[in-house]
Order: structure tokens, then sequence, then C-alpha cells
């Protein structure tokens, strides 16, 4: 039998289960077999190969072979174990496999059988990336105003919330509080006193220098005796007014304007603290007639209401009119905001003094109706509500002097300011707090501006006077009109009964310590601040930094200068123990590290001698690396050191013996040699672990920069007794957003300040917390007092007994009103 060449075809097709059976028929064109032709068998049989024949077997070659033609969709997949997870199987696709393909068997002769086939809607469990979790981050960030997740399902080590409905809340961006009056930085506030206000000057021109200074002789950087004539560098540093615009508040950025705030602080205080005991004398005086009117009380025959009622009613119109004149600036300035449609604290008094001057104006005409309590005289009421704003304004300014020494002084060069830019806040803070963050900082600064703006700025109780006044008066005007045409062919004088009535329903709303709500709870915290040199300048900073949940500081402050001590030092090689330590103290100062202070102690006097550091680096929770006269020196912990390869390195039995009790091993190296191990101390601070802890307690995370290997999680938890969760360690990628946000800046628009450390830090933010408590506890009494009141008037008048509603009545309830306002706000922990 002829030897016969085999291609791939021809074997495929004698394997394949589904290839005809049929006898291989010769092609016409095939040669004849040896046993027709003859032909020996050792004689090959040769058939010439054409163009076209070897095409075709270059193809045949070249073609795939079925195995790889078949797609993977063509098998059922649940029925094997390594196609489980693929697409579904398309039913046009079944219906045209064989039948013996679809038998796994046939095809995968050693595939292990998981179950038997599944129904032909299979569809596997894959979730849609719409749903994941990156992909609703950036869907949020289309739609910032409207977020639909809450920060603990990106941050899975958040800290737990109060209450468990928060987290199907979402998340809602903080509306900062901004004063109106602090909007527009050219417009003066209506709060800030007349006094304090200027005529603004014209900008100092810089020096100038004529064509000879550059080739001077003279030394202008020392005191000279020198002539001034003769000198050809000349500064003239007058200041020019200008007159045609209008005038602003005064600003401490020259000494001379430092000291005049300074002296209008004090004459300020002075005449307030006057205008107290007028006022007070008045209030007294005028209370005690009203009272010896009701109760019977001893008083001249000649000021009886009963005996001469028109002498009486002089006496209260005088009283009236003197507290008038005593806060003139009061009454003028509350009428004027009140047309202006800003009506504070300032208003309410002015309107129930003002009214009940009127009243007491018309029943001087008519004392027959005083007599026989047709109508009263409320002069009383309205001298306690001047007396009570005084006082209020009294505390501004007591405030004021107490904060003006530590910003004139720069003994509070760190302004407290909030983190504004969003997007940088949400890195920082992510994986720490569960909603929107508001983080706080510290920024030095030469000097805080609008000292005068944010310390007369609006409070609380402003905004309540606000919406109360337009409210009482307009409630005042109908009950007065209706009441005087309803009774008018009863009364002597219709105007008179008006004007009592009017006065009657500001009298009843007068909120007599309405001022006191949000001032009382400031003179106390400042107070307390005053000793940690921070400082408050006004509600404002209460509105600005109520709602923070998170602060960010430098790791300096949760260890200030004395916490770290140290204890031993171990020289290697050939080091000198004096280099080791400037080495040690360069790279330490350098970096801001908490060291710096126990290497600074070591080399008091010489830090002329300190070194330059080139090519600083921090190694994330290792430690520093730098460049110190072209050696590479490293200063961190065992793990820095192996990470480069040094060695010498003390075994971890010697090491642990060297750092019994808490003590921590930093090693030090020149060159890629070991220099030295020194043994530190870390102890807390008494101060910040109480810090801490309130912060902790008002669930506020910390944000922590830092450059040293001995600052982590677990030392700071276990030296201040608080959970990790609370604290984080900025890694070394955020420390440029930590700079932005902390750099120190010339002038900054702040309305607390402190000396940078940590305890005034905290107290400031805590504090404002507390008084907005306190305030707003207080603005509810107040508000339920005037509604009261309100109520009980206009009841009284509903039943016609209106000669029960007497001073004496509106004397004793806001005494009362009073009392309870300032026990609840007083007695509230700052």
């Amino acid at each position: 039998m002829a030897k016969r060449d085999l291609n791939l075809e021809d074997i495929l097709k004698e394997y394949d289960p589904n290839a005809s059976k049929e006898p291989e028929q010769a092609a016409p064109d095939a040669a004849p077999k040896p046993e027709q032709t003859g032909t020996p068998l050792t004689q090959p049989v040769t058939r010439p190969i054409t163009p076209q024949t070897r095409k075709r077997r270059q193809d045949k070659l070249h073609r795939r072979a079925p195995a790889d033609t078949f797609k993977p969709s063509d098998v059922k997949k649940p029925e094997v174990s390594f196609i489980n997870s693929a697409a579904a199987i398309e039913a046009a696709q079944r219906a045209k496999m064989n039948p013996e393909q679809e038998k796994p068997q046939a095809n995968y002769d050693t595939v292990v059988m998981k179950r038997p086939a599944p129904d032909v809607d299979y569809q596997p469990m894959i979730r849609k990336m719409s749903n994941s979790t990156r992909a609703k981050e950036m869907q949020s960030k289309k739609r910032r105003r409207h977020v639909q997740f809450t920060y603990e399902r990106e941050s899975p080590n958040a800290m737990p919330r109060k209450h468990a409905e928060a987290e199907q809340t979402p998340s809602k961006r903080k509306v900062r509080v901004v004063v109106e009056d602090l909007q527009d930085p050219n417009k003066v506030p209506d709060s800030i006193p007349e006094t304090f206000l200027e005529t603004p000057y014209q900008a100092v021109q810089p020096t100038e220098c004529v064509s000879k200074a550059e080739k001077t002789s003279i030394d202008l950087s020392n005191h000279r005796t020198e002539d001034p004539n003769e000198l050809d560098v000349k500064f003239n540093g007058e200041r020019i007014l200008l007159e045609d615009q209008p005038k602003r508040a005064r600003s401490l950025d020259h000494e001379e304007d430092a000291k005049a705030v300074r002296r209008e602080i004090l004459e300020m205080r002075s005449s307030l603290s006057l205008r107290v005991l007028v006022l007070g004398l008045l209030a007294v005086i005028s209370g005690y007639l009203a009272l010896a009117d009701s109760y019977g009380l001893p008083v001249f025959f000649n000021m009886r209401l009963a005996a001469a009622p028109r002498s009486y009613v002089g006496m209260q119109l005088l009283f009236g009119l003197l507290g008038t004149a005593t806060a003139a600036s009061v009454i003028g300035g509350g009428i004027r905001k009140l047309f202006q449609l800003r009506a504070d604290c300032d208003t309410l008094a002015s309107m129930t003094t003002v009214s009940s001057l009127g009243a007491a104006a018309a029943c001087l005409f008519h004392p027959g109706m005083v007599q026989s309590h047709v109508v009263h005289i409320y002069m009383p009421i309205a001298l306690l509500t001047l007396l009570g704003n005084t006082v209020g304004q009294l505390l501004i300014v007591r405030r004021a002097a107490r904060n003006f020494h530590l910003i004139a002084d720069k003994v509070a060069d760190h302004a407290v300011v909030c983190v504004e830019n969003e997007k940088r806040a949400e890195s920082l803070t992510r994986g720490t707090i569960g909603d929107f963050p508001i983080l706080a900082t510290m920024r030095k600064t030469e000097q805080t501006v609008d000292f005068l703006r944010y310390t007369f700025s609006t409070d609380l109780a402003d905004k309540f006077c606000r919406m109360a006044c337009p409210i009482i008066l307009v409630i005042s005007i109908i009950v007065s009109i209706f009441l005087s045409i309803l009774r008018a062919p009863s009364l002597e004088s219709t105007l008179c009964f008006g004007l009592s009535v009017f006065s009657m329903c500001f009298a009843a709303c007068a909120c007599a310590s309405i001022t006191l709500v949000a001032n009382l709870p400031l003179e106390k915290g400042t107070k307390k601040f005053i000793k940690n040199k921070a400082v408050m300048l006004g509600y404002q900073s209460v509105d600005d930094f109520y709602d923070v949940n998170s602060i960010m500081v430098d790791a300096s402050a949760l260890f200030p200068e004395g916490s770290v001590q140290l204890s031993s030092i171990k020289i290697f090689s050939d080091t000198k123990i004096d280099d080791a330590i400037l080495d040690a103290a360069s790279l330490t100062r350098h970096a801001g590290s908490v060291m710096q202070g126990l290497f600074s102690n070591a080399i008091v006097g010489k830090e002329g001698m300190l070194r330059k550091v080139e090519n600083f680096a921090y190694e994330e929770s290792l430690g520093l690396c730098g460049w110190i006269n072209n050696k590479r020196v490293l200063f961190g912990s065992r793990e820095l050191m192996t990470g480069h390869n040094i060695e010498g390195l003390p075994t971890k039995t010697k090491e642990n013996e060297l750092t019994e009790g808490g003590r921590e091993a930093i090693y030090l190296s020149v060159s890629g040699n070991l220099a030295a191990m020194f043994v530190v101390d870390i102890k807390g601070s008494k101060a910040v672990r109480y810090w801490l802890k309130e912060l902790e307690k008002q669930e506020m995370c910390v944000l922590v920069r830092s450059h040293d290997a001995i600052i982590t999680l677990y030392r700071i938890a276990k030296l201040y007794d608080i959970s990790q969760e609370m604290v984080k360690i900025l890694p070394s990628r955020m420390h440029e957003d930590f700079n932005a946000e902390t750099a120190p800046v010339k002038h900054t628009n702040a309305s607390m300040a402190c000396a940078g450390r940590f305890p005034g830090f905290v107290q400031l933010l805590l504090g404002a917390k507390s008084i907005r408590s306190a305030a707003c506890l207080g603005v509810i009494l107040q508000t339920a007092s005037a509604c009261l009141g309100l109520v009980i008037a206009l009841v009284y008048l509903s039943m016609q007994a209106y000669a029960e509603l007497s001073a004496t009545l509106f004397i004793l309830y806001h005494l009362i009103w009073t009392g309870v306002t300032l026990l609840s706000v007083g007695t509230r922990r700052i």
C-alpha cells in the first residue's frame, strides 16, 4: 500500500464522532494503486505540486482548530465548576448546538459535575457598577447640593453617631451664619458706637529713594545722629485724612489707633457704669412710687397718686425724661433701626420708653383718669428695660477691654479659623466622622482685623428683637385703636386711653433682660478664656464655631515642651556625642518635631551651631531623613534603620531592656553608619488630657500632623486615656494641605484667637457650644415671657379688667422672669 500524506483536517475527520461512516472514495485524479499498476512497492508514487495545491495546504495548516472556534457561551455554564460565573446562555445559541454538544461529557471528559442544569432564565449575581461606592461618590460630586449618601458608608471607621436614624439621613452641608454687618467690609455696622468711628486715612506712600541714595555710605539700619536734612533718603510718615469718605471703624494697625481705641473703651466703660447707676436709681424710685400706690408704702404726701395725681404723673414723666436723656443714644438708635427694618434690643427698649413717655404726657392733662385707674403709667417698666439694656452694653464693653489687651499686645497671636475648602476638609477628615466636616484649626498671624466689628456684632437677642418688635408694634396699634373706638363714649379722653393701652402692650412684652441672655454667658466665658490666653470677641464667634465637629493641630500641641524627656544616650562607633546631639537637634528643629525642645535644652546658648538640613523627607511612621554636610542623616525608629540596611543595631532583647517602663528608642545614623541611640520618655500633659476627654464627650475628632515615629494612635490613646477612633494622624501626603491651612499670615479676619496652645484652642470651641446653648435657653425664656405677658394683657382687656393691669403687676412679672432667666443662663456650665 502506498504511503499517504495526511493533513490536520484528515486526522480530525477520522476522530470526529459526527463524521459520516461512508467508505472513502478515490479521487478522479488519484494515482493508481500499486496492485493495479504493477509498480514495485519500493518505488514511491510522485505527483506534481501545483501552486494552487501548495496554497491550499498552507491555508489548512494556518486554519484555526475547532477547539479554538468553540465559543464559551455554547457550554452550559452552571453545570461545570470553572465557568460557573460566566454570562447567561442565549436561547438562540443553544438551539443551534448539536445534541451531542449539549452533553458536557462529550466535550469535557474530566469535568466534575456540581449540580443539574438550572432554569433557562439564569442570571449571574453581579452588582452593577452604578451601585458601586466609587460611582456614587462621582455622582455626588456632580450634584453636591443634593447628597444622597452619608459619610458612614464611605468611612468604615467612622465614629458612632448619637442617633441611629442618622445613618438614613443624608448629610447636610453646613450653612455658616454670617452677621449682615460683617458681609460688607466697607459698611460700618450700626452696632458699633459712634465713638469708635473715624475718618479714613490715605494709604501711606512707600519710601522713595533719590538717585544718589544708591551710593550712600550712611547706615540707615541703626539709629544715627546725622541731621535728617543731610540724608538723601526721606520718609514722609504723615497720614492724610480723607474727609470726603464715610467714617469707618478704627483699626489696630497703627499704634496711635490702638491707643485711641483703648482710650475710647475705657471712657465708654466709665460712662456706661455711670449710666447704670443713674438708670438704676430712677428705676428704683419710679418703681417704689408705683408699689406705694398699690400696697400703701410710706411716701411723701404730694407724691401719692390718690392725693396728688397730677404730681404723681409729673414725677413719673420727669423720671422718664431723665432716663431718656441718660440713654439718648439708645433711644435714637433704636427708633432709627426700627424704620430701617433692622430692629434690635435697643429698639425694644426705646419703643417701650417712648410709648410710656407719650402716655404719661397725655395723662398729665387728664390726671383724673389715672387716679380712677382708667389708665395707667408704665414708666417703671420702661426704666427697668433701659437699665437691662445698659447692663448688657456694659458687659460688651468690659469684654472688649478684657480682650483688647491680648489682641493689642499680640499675646493671642493665633487666629482660630475654619477650613473653608470643602474638598480639602472632606479629604482631611475622611474615615473619622460621620457628618459633614466642620474643621477648625489655628493660624499664626501678626494682627487680627475687625476687632470692633466682631466685638459689637449682633447676637441671638438682636435677631429675636428684629422679628418681635414689628409684630409687637402692629399688635399694639390694632389693640389700642380697637379699644379706643369701642370705649370712646365712656372715656374722658380717647387719646389718653389709646396711648395708655399702646404703652401697656409694650410693657407686657418688654423682655427686661433680653440683652443679658447672650452677653452674660459671654462675660462668664471670656473670664475663663482669658486665663488660657484666649479671646472670644463677640457672639459672631459662637455663630462661626458652635457646630465644629473636628479640629486639626500639630503634634506639638498635644505634646508641649517638657512632655518628651531624654532618659539616656548610647553612642556607637567613633561618633562624638556633641555631633550626634547637633545632628539630631538640627534635623528635629527643621522638621518641627516634638523632640526639638528636648535637644534645644541640650544646646542652650548654641543655637547658632545648628547645621543646615537639605533634601528633608519624612518617611511614613518611621522617622526623618535629611542631608547635613553632604551626609545622609536618619533619625527614627528601628524599622527605619532596618529599611535602609543600617547595621550594628542592638538586639531586640537589649533594646527592650533599655526601654522598660514605656520608654522609646530612637536611632540616629550618619552616612549609613549607626551613630547613636536616644532613649526618651513621653509623658502626657494633664491640661491636654482634660480637654481631650471633653472633646471625646462632644464626639469631636482630632487630626494630628506629626513628623515623629514615636507619635502613634496607640500611644496617644494610651497616654490620654481616649478612644483611638477620635484621633487621626495625617499621612504625609496630606501635610501639604495641613500647611496650606495653618501657614502664618500677616493679617487675618478672625473672631477668636489664642496663644497657640491646645487647652485655649479647645476651650474656645467648646465654649462656643456652651454659650450658644445658654443663649438659646435665655431667648426661649424671654420669648415665653413676652408671649405670656401679651396673652395676659389681652385676656384682661377682653374681660374689661384693664384697671387690674397696673404697673405694679408688670414690675413683679418682669422681675420674676428676669430672675428665672438669669438663674437659668447663669448656672449653665461654660
